[in-house]
């Protein structure tokens, strides 16, 4: 018994298109790709959707490398965390990344001062789960504080 993964270019952007005839032309949609673009190949599939979609989320580091180094232009949103040595790569080349504690964050924003460079964080806020995200009572003056 085997396994293969068929991808249809003019199926994805026909369904692109669909969605996008659904929303205003200054909505954005962010393709989330990890792992593999979900067993369709992460680079392959990224490199259609770099032409039509301006925001692409992957989980690690090495996914964003990928992207980077495929030539992908897509801003791209980096769902885990990425370990220190790390950063700067991920800075230099404007990644998006994704902030879940006060300690992440500013490990973050010293790494892009210590570059001079500017930081790009999407703000996850608790709102109850329990999990992961700055405590919501708090949030807006630690984004007021790191703006």
């Amino acid at each position: 018994m085997y396994t293969w993964r068929e991808l249809s270019q003019s199926a994805l952007e026909h369904n692109i298109a669909i969605l996008q005839s659904y929303l205003t032309s200054d909505t954005e949609i962010c393709a989330c790709i990890k792992g593999d673009g979900y067993g369709h190949g992460l680079v392959d599939i990224a490199q259609i959707l770099d032409r039509h979609l301006n925001w692409l989320a992957v989980f690690t580091f090495t996914e964003f490398q990928a992207l980077i180094e495929a030539g992908v232009t897509a801003h791209i949103v980096i769902l885990g965390r990425i370990e220190r040595e790390d950063l700067a790569y991920v800075l230099k080349n404007q990644g998006r990344l994704y902030g879940y504690s006060q300690e992440y964050i500013s490990i973050i924003q010293a790494e892009a001062q210590q570059l001079d460079l500017q930081a790009f964080v999407h703000v996850q806020i608790e709102t109850g789960m329990g999990r992961l995200g700055l405590d919501y009572t708090h949030a807006s003056e630690y984004i007021t504080e790191w703006a």
